[in-house]
């Protein structure tokens, strides 16, 4: 089953949003804080809603206000599975979605048109949710045992009901899958042996088998918990629970531990069977409490349930590291304006940049430098800005990128402005530069690189620590003369042809060294230039 239209009106932090996903099996949306890559996650959970009672309040209507902003979520779902075709209810409400004009219309006018499914959440000042699906005729309300069908799973905090035998919980629709009709009356009967002797004798087969299952998909991931039972919850004697080991609830665990178990019995669930599910799954900051390495391996388990399913996975993260495995194939930025949402695709052929530079994609301004000395200054040069504006440049959303020198910076910089990204490029003024139009650049005034540029407008303090650097980091055919035009130029030549400051660590011991003579060289071209980025920054 695949998303695709999703609509949102007046929910937490959006006031619209209108969204036509391509046809995604693994979604990453990324974005800056607040731009409701969770809430959008939280509205599609709601929309699906398994069960009878949702708890809303006023917090989640835009600006807390039911009387204005009414709640209205309203979702397309195609490629749709047999549970659903098969149901006569949801059958009968089946449209046809168009991929070309991306509409909906009552009859199949096309033979790619798409069989779909439209369902709506509306709340208002009542707190009380309805759902309906929106067919052909009037909607019709949709219960919670037709949206059970949908079959939407969260596999992140708050999902430790699915640890435990009970209702519509993934332990226990593994359990009937293995066999086990009769759920509820074992339960039952096992919450009352509970209150005497319990022995795990006395349960069906089928819930060692489902606990066995989940524990050999749990040793591929290294839990550490993967010797699983089912056992009575100590906490209720009136509730069957996986168990580790030692007798202990798996909820109990760390979040980085029932995150993993939680995605093993979710693979095991879709795919351990000889008709895979297919589910809507998702997972909000997928990157918490993993180490980088079982971050990928979660993100390419949840590429295999999502391709050999057909089921699609939404996650959302602030990590680089999800980001650069998934790239181009599923990544979405999500955009707040005032209350209006925007999710754009990065496209494919930008998958280079998106490995290369992932954090930036998660900033809202970039500034593009020519090469990692650029980078270095810029990053020590932070330190000043930081005292006089009291605000760090990441507060403002601020990013430095290496460009990789003209004219890939040019090209670099309109990657970013293509998914409306502020951009500005910082570069030196040395050679046949490439300028786009639409871009804002700076370039110190005359023709010198950025080595020129320092040493002509450097104190001659500077100039001597420069040199005794130099020599310090054994580079000891430095030249060593008389403080005169020409020498800096010689000196700047010097530093540019060895590639002194050429890398971001000793670009920034340049920076450290430039800084205390700020006062006498504010008035240079070299420092117009920075404290031009730096207006930029702090716009």
């Amino acid at each position: 089953m695949k998303l695709r239209k999703l609509t949102i009106k007046n929910f937490r932090g959006i006031r619209e949003l209108e969204w036509i996903p391509e046809d995604d099996g693994l979604i990453c949306l990324i974005g800056h804080g607040d731009s409701t890559k969770s809430t959008i996650l939280k509205a599609i959970e709601y929309l699906l809603y398994p069960r009878y009672y949702l708890q809303l309040s006023d917090t989640d209507f835009y600006f807390c206000d039911p009387d204005t902003y009414p709640i209205s979520i309203e979702a397309i779902f195609g490629d749709l599975p047999e549970l659903i075709t098969n149901d006569d209810f949801l059958n009968a409400n089946i449209l046809f979605w168009d991929e070309d004009t991306k509409t909906l219309s009552n009859s199949k006018l096309h033979e790619t048109d798409d069989e779909s499914i439209k369902i709506s959440l509306d709340v208002d000042y009542s707190l009380e949710p309805i759902w309906n699906v929106v067919g052909e005729s009037e909607p019709d309300e949709i219960k919670h045992k037709k949206r059970e069908k949908l079959n939407m799973m969260r596999l992140d905090s708050g999902s430790e009901r699915n640890f435990k035998w009970g209702y519509n919980t993934i332990l226990s629709k593994i359990t009937e899958k293995k066999g086990t009709a009769e759920l509820k009356t074992i339960l039952a009967k096992a919450g009352r042996v509970g209150r005497g002797d319990f022995s795990e004798a006395d349960l069906s087969p089928d819930f060692k088998v489902s606990a066995d299952a989940v524990s050999e998909e749990a040793k591929m991931w290294g839990v550490g918990h993967d010797l699983l039972k089912p056992h009575l919850d100590v906490f209720s004697a009136e509730s069957l629970c996986l168990n580790d080991q030692n007798n202990v609830p798996v909820y109990m665990l760390g979040n980085a531990s029932k995150k993993l178990l939680l995605t093993a019995m979710e693979k095991v669930l879709v795919l351990d069977f000889e008709s895979p599910e297919e589910h809507i799954i998702l997972m909000d900051e997928i990157e918490n409490g993993l180490e980088p390495h079982r971050l990928i391996h979660m993100v390419f388990t949840l590429r295999e349930i999502a391709e050999k399913s057909d089921s699609q996975v939404f996650i959302a993260t602030h990590s680089p590291v999800p980001l650069r495995e998934v790239a181009g194939d599923g990544t979405y930025r999500v955009n707040n304006i005032n209350g209006t949402i925007t999710v754009e695709k990065i496209n494919t052929s930008e998958t280079p940049q998106i490995r290369k530079n992932p954090y930036a994609f998660f900033m809202k301004k970039i500034i593009i430098c020519e090469g990692r000395t650029e980078i270095g200054l810029l990053r020590k040069f932070k330190k000043q800005w930081i005292e006089q504006e009291r605000a760090t440049p990441e507060h403002f959303g601020v990013s430095f990128v290496d460009g990789g020198g003209d004219p890939q910076m040019t090209q670099c910089a309109k990657v970013y402005q293509m998914f409306g990204y502020d951009v500005c490029v910082y570069g030196d003024n040395d050679a046949d530069n490439v300028e786009s139009e639409d871009t804002t650049y700076y370039r110190y005034e005359s023709e010198v690189n950025t080595e020129q540029a320092v040493c002509k407008d450097a104190p001659d303090a500077l100039i001597r620590s420069i040199v005794d650097y130099c020599k310090g980091v054994g580079n000891s055919d430095v030249p060593d003369k008389s403080i005169t035009e020409a020498y800096r130029m010689e000196l700047a030549e010097y530093l540019h042809d060895k590639g002194i400051f050429r890398r971001i660590d000793t670009a920034e011991k340049l920076g450290e060294m430039i800084l205390p003579h700020y006062e006498q060289m504010k008035e240079g071209n070299f420092f117009k230039t920075i404290d031009a980025i730096k207006a930029w920054t702090y716009t």
